[in-house]
């Protein structure tokens, strides 16, 4: 397997986006009413075919990456040994089941 390298966004890492505020998580009062449930998905991923909602396997761990364009970057894990299933989506967010925003009609 092969050992992916983690480390905390420090102040100096803010500085790039500008805006250390892009940095923090909204306040609950500020956040989006979220709703009751979260979004259906499809039972099974598009490529692996594996279940979306099967447990982690023995020996596996659940690792969360926050990445800008989720979709074209989740198929480079696709071929990393050792990664089993990958998922993109909205994560960690306030409330759990927030929102998903979309354009206005025209």
């Amino acid at each position: 397997m092969t050992a992916l390298s983690v480390r905390q966004i420090t102040t100096e890492d803010t500085r790039l986006f500008g805006n250390s505020s892009k940095t923090r998580m909204v306040a609950q009062s500020a956040a989006l009413a979220g709703r009751a449930t979260p979004m259906a998905t499809a039972e099974r991923h598009f490529v692996s075919g594996l279940p979306l909602a099967a447990p982690v396997p023995d020996g596996m761990a659940v690792a969360m990456f926050g990445m800008g364009c989720f979709w074209g970057v989740e198929r480079k894990f696709w071929s990393l040994p050792g990664v089993w299933l990958t998922m993109v989506g909205y994560a960690g967010a306030l409330p759990p089941t927030r929102p998903i925003p979309r354009p206005a009609p025209a």
